[in-house]
């Protein structure tokens, strides 16, 4: 079967000539909870404008970066598996990096509030911080405006993979879908009558 040829010019679109030949980017996104990050296509990476200023965060960068091209076998992973991550946080602010997030969102991958008058609300991945090996993921409800710790199997993705703009950033993108919910704070009452607090 001949190979099929890409007609866009957007290195944001990717369709694969060799549907047997398993990439590096393939074999990361089966294991553990990769598979809820965003499939960054190879033509981001290899555009190294996208790569500015993450030298100083990831050791052996260039074979690193070679081994995410698939020219070099894996060898140091904890690294090569950092400057992934600190791709993701860049490739999910462009369109179609936060349109794969968001169909996620609102599949609940991410889970739902925990906070009863938040009535389900989807979660929003967020990082504590932008740097890598800081805090793990976090949950962030953009109905009570608060971060939670996340279900289990996310607390193992390092927080940098999202980083502290993306979920503010695509509530203002997808304002309009995300359903409005009313914000309800509860009020401690006895027998009824609402408890004075001193100040």
């Amino acid at each position: 079967m001949a190979d099929e040829q890409t007609t866009s010019s957007s290195y944001y679109t990717e369709e694969e000539s060799d549907t047997e030949h398993i990439t590096w980017a393939d074999e990361f996104h089966k294991e553990g909870p990769h598979h809820k990050l965003a499939k960054i296509p190879i033509m981001y990476i290899e555009d190294k404008f996208n790569l500015a200023g993450i030298n100083t965060m990831v050791e052996n960068i260039q074979r690193c970066y070679e081994v995410l091209l698939d020219k070099k076998e894996p060898k140091f992973i904890d690294q090569e598996t950092t400057l992934y991550l600190l791709i993701h946080q860049r490739y999910i602010m462009t369109k179609p990096g936060m349109e794969d997030i968001f169909s996620k969102i609102i599949a609940k991958e991410y889970g739902e509030c925990k906070r009863v008058l938040c009535n389900r609300a989807p979660m929003i991945p967020i990082g504590i911080s932008n740097k890598p090996h800081i805090a793990s993921v976090k949950s962030y409800c953009y109905n009570c405006n608060d971060v939670y710790e996340p279900k289990e199997s996310l607390q193992l993705l390092d927080g940098c993979a999202f980083g502290s703009t993306f979920p503010h950033l695509l509530v203002l993108n997808y304002k309009t879908q995300l359903q409005e919910r009313e914000y309800h704070q509860y009020i401690p009452r006895i027998y009824g009558f609402k408890i004075y607090e001193d100040e």
